[in-house]
């Protein structure tokens, strides 16, 4: 996969997390392997979907009562879209 096709995938599968209620582990992966596989630095559109992201996994967090799996996946996903590519508002 090249690297416009790496960002395009990204760029999907995020749209498509935030039409979701929860994020299963294969979501995840696959989020987490595209950020992973990503080139810095991003267009404007990737960054503002990678906002999304950060913000569709505050919600999910915030809904949740317990400490599980996905809250610990919602937790990575954070940091990555956060702080290594820059999207939180701090």
């Amino acid at each position: 996969m090249d690297c416009v096709a790496r960002v395009s995938m990204l760029r999907k599968r995020i749209k498509l997390a935030e039409t979701m209620d929860t994020l299963s582990k294969n979501d995840c992966v696959w989020l987490f392997s595209l950020c992973a596989a990503v080139d810095a630095p991003l267009d404007a559109d990737t960054c503002a979907a990678l906002r999304g992201l950060l913000r569709k996994c505050a919600s999910l967090r915030a809904s949740k009562s317990e400490h599980d799996d996905e809250v610990i996946m919602l937790n990575i996903l954070a940091t990555i879209s956060g702080r290594y590519y820059g999207q939180s508002e701090s």
